[in-house]
């Protein structure tokens, strides 16, 4: 029974990892986007903001 028990906390923290890990990214790429946006208004030339993300 303890072991049904392990696997069952086990599962159900790899699946609430997976799922930090899909709202950490989506973030990351929101900041991103918002990082590349403000560049473009401050008239930061396209070439010169893919070289920085690049890094």
């Amino acid at each position: 029974m303890a072991n049904l028990l392990e696997k069952f906390q086990s599962n159900n923290r790899a699946v609430r990892q997976k799922m930090i890990d899909e709202v950490v990214v989506i973030a990351q790429e929101e900041y991103i986007d918002k990082a590349a946006a403000a560049l473009l208004d401050t008239k930061v030339k396209e070439n010169k903001i893919k070289e920085l993300f690049s890094k």
